[in-house]
């Protein structure tokens, strides 16, 4: 239960920094249409030092990690600047209304 309850808090704080902070700050630099995948690209980044720590003997550097966070970064990005940043406009949110939007 205690390694379950460290996974969630783990989980919560990483989204609060990059979706919250991260793109905030960004967002000041960038400006608010943008800074989402520029906070998207910091999160990938961050998770570079993966491609040596996860590399394999025979197959080399391994950089799924990276593009793994590439890609959720944008989906979890993309999602939290369509939906105005709050979980329950999220969950009210329908696609159409951030296809238009």
């Amino acid at each position: 239960m205690g390694v379950v309850a460290a996974i969630v808090v783990a989980a919560t704080a990483e989204e609060i920094v990059w979706r919250g902070l991260v793109t905030r700050l960004v967002a000041e630099a960038v400006g608010s249409r943008t800074a989402w995948i520029w906070a998207a690209v910091l999160y990938a980044l961050a998770q570079a030092p993966t491609i040596w720590l996860l590399r394999d003997p025979v197959a080399g550097a391994n950089p799924l990690v990276v593009f793994a966070a590439l890609a959720l970064g944008l989906v979890w990005g993309s999602w939290r600047a369509c939906s105005g940043g709050s979980f329950q406009a999220s969950c009210r949110t329908s696609r159409s209304t951030c296809a238009s939007s």
